[in-house]
């Protein structure tokens, strides 16, 4: 090589050097990407003008959006983008090979200005020319391997994959700024990532979030959703249901559902249907439907939707088994609630299934939650059910009764202090007197005498604080019991 060549071959050594390297080898990273599946991470939310008590909502939604993607199912791959990321892993095996040629020219352009004697320097510059050529050759066989994969495309058929999250979601994911988005994510062993950002709007926050992939022929997908800021689940839950397709990669199928009563209640994959009249869109797979109303027994169905774009579903509830019973109060008369709906006032006669069910009689010293059992012995259709409820307002019981507790534990760390204090003063007094450093007269010894005559009472007094504590803990723990639901006892003939 001439020597004004020499600075132009610097500088293209370390134009090449510049180029992003791959940390992970192509077959490693190929099988991991294999084993796992279709991997799936999120990142770290950015934040504009978010208020400061809200500024957790960086972690918090994209944490929530990956819990909720925990089951999300399956991927279509397509032979595209099998492609794509065969090319990328080839891709960045060829930016490894140039770096490590332009490496490789560097070290032999040194050799110019080496003061080795002429023929070592020549001898080096031979190996090195003979690496070098080395590495051409392997350029030029990934060259030749990524036109095969460019060909092989054709060749290719779709599958479907498990989607997976990136370290079973216990982390986000933080990627390197100094290299490109898909390398990263490969590097990474992430096929896909989410990322996004809050804004706020007058109170609101304005949520975009972005499924990207790295791969060229794979723009990211930008979905936008505002909610109050004590709304974030259910804006996760919107966002998602928006994202879900192109996770899945799959076409929307419709679901036409038919519900008999009219006035049940659908749900799909836990999400409540707001308009039957119209075709509920879900992506292709399996999914489960579910139906309630009251007075019937709820239905709840698993099925794959993915050899048709539309199905039609019809759903008819059974009548739920019940029976009829009245419900008494103990001792206070008020209102009835069973399964979150308004009864009456006690006592009062309904309807209940057969299976135990969990209600609640509303007074005006508080709520005495109570369990209904029609396994009970001596219930049957048309029984009378007495509710037992406590002499005294529970809450007001527990509430005292903290106060109590509070109040013990805070004596008690009082008289510790004092307790320790009295002991070491007296312990010292007795050992000075014993030791003769005190003088060992009459007055001395009532003085030692009447020092540990404190320390005994100031001990008594903390023990008898502690026992206290402990009979306060119990006390409360007694109040808070009466909390749990009783279960509704039959009246027998000698109570009416």
């Amino acid at each position: 090589m001439r020597r004004d060549n020499l600075p132009r071959a610097i500088a293209l050594a370390f134009a090449l050097a510049a180029l992003p390297l791959t940390a992970v080898p192509l077959a490693a990273q190929t099988a991991e990407t294999q084993a796992a599946g279709w991997v799936l991470a999120a990142e770290e939310f950015r934040l504009d003008g978010v208020p400061p008590a809200y500024a957790s909502m960086a972690t918090i939604l994209p944490r929530l959006m990956i819990s909720r993607l925990s089951a999300s199912g399956s991927r279509l791959v397509l032979p595209d983008e099998k492609v794509a990321r065969e090319l990328l892993s080839l891709s960045a095996k060829r930016t490894k090979l140039v770096d490590e040629r332009a490496s490789l020219v560097l070290e032999r352009d040194r050799l110019l200005l080496s003061s080795s004697p002429a023929t070592s320097r020549a001898g080096a510059r031979w190996a090195t020319d003979r690496k070098i050529r080395a590495k051409e050759r392997e350029i030029e066989r990934v060259a030749e391997e990524m036109e095969k994969a460019r060909r092989r495309g054709s060749e290719l058929e779709e599958e479907i994959v498990a989607v997976t999250l990136w370290k079973d979601g216990r982390e986000l994911y933080k990627g390197d700024p100094k290299r490109a988005r898909g390398e990263d994510l490969r590097a990474q062993g992430v096929s896909a990532l989410i990322t996004g950002s809050v804004r706020d709007l007058a109170g609101y926050m304005y949520v975009s979030a972005t499924l990207e992939t790295g791969l060229p022929n794979y723009p990211p997908v930008t979905v936008s959703e505002a909610a109050s800021y004590d709304q974030a689940d259910s804006l996760v839950q919107s966002v998602l249901e928006r994202l879900l397709p192109s996770i899945r990669n799959a076409e929307n199928v419709a679901l036409r559902i038919d519900v008999s009563p009219a006035d049940a209640t659908v749900y799909v994959d836990g999400r409540k249907v707001l308009d039957l009249a119209e075709a509920t869109l879900v992506s292709r797979g399996r999914h489960s439907i579910s139906a309630t109303a009251p007075g019937y027994a709820e239905e709840q169905r698993e099925a794959d939707f993915s050899a048709a774009k539309e199905y039609r579903v019809s759903i008819e509830l059974s009548r739920e088994e019940t029976i009829a019973l009245t419900i008494e109060a103990e001792r206070l008369q008020g209102d009835l609630f069973a399964r979150a709906q308004y009864v009456g006032g006690t006592p009062v006669t309904a309807e209940f299934p057969i299976i135990p069910t969990l209600a609640e009689i509303a007074t005006a010293a508080g709520t005495t939650y109570f369990i209904v059992d029609p396994a009970l012995e001596g219930v049957s259709d048309g029984a009378r059910l007495v509710v037992p409820q406590p002499k005294r307002n529970v809450k007001e019981r527990i509430e005292r009764q903290r106060r109590v507790l509070y109040w013990s534990l805070g004596a008690l760390y009082v008289s510790l202090p004092a307790t320790m204090i009295l002991r070491g003063i007296s312990q010292n007094m007795y050992n000075a007197y014993a030791d003769g450093r005190l003088e060992q007269t009459a007055a001395n010894a009532e003085r030692v005498n009447q020092m540990n005559q404190a320390y005994d009472i100031a001990s008594y007094v903390s023990i008898g604080l502690g026992i206290n504590v402990f009979i306060q803990i119990a006390r409360y723990l007694w109040a808070a019991n009466q909390v749990t639901p009783k279960r509704a006892e039959p009246a027998w003939p000698d109570e009416e």
